[in-house]
């Protein structure tokens, strides 16, 4: 009877060490899984930074894009009205030139055919 004790306690004691030897290997497995897991969630953590800092100068330079698009607009608004003067300096000279000519021809007549 102290044979069948003692061999069932050394079958107890080596399923006991059986399951302390794979709980410890678990434990290694699950260390080296969180480690794993830590890193990922460092890399989605960087990522996330890079997007946000991407998106952040993707706005700025929409931002700066669109600043830019009103200015070129206001430009070309001072553009037409600019050329509109000059069209009517343009036409007030030739009416000037052609009343000066005139007004010369009325005065000289003697040099009208040259």
């Amino acid at each position: 009877m102290e044979s069948n004790q003692d061999d069932m306690l050394n079958n107890m004691i080596f399923f006991n060490k059986h399951s302390v030897d794979s709980l410890g290997s678990r434990i290694r497995d699950l260390k080296t899984e969180t480690c794993f897991v830590r890193k990922k969630i460092c890399q989605v953590e960087n990522c996330k930074k890079a997007a946000d800092l991407s998106q952040r100068e993707l706005d700025s330079k929409l931002r700066n894009k669109m600043e830019m698009a009103k200015k070129i607009d206001q430009l070309n608004k001072i553009n037409y009205i600019l050329k509109f003067e000059l069209d009517q300096v343009e036409h007030t000279k030739n009416s000037f030139i052609d009343e000066l000519i005139f007004s010369l021809i009325e005065k000289f007549p003697m040099y009208a055919n040259f």
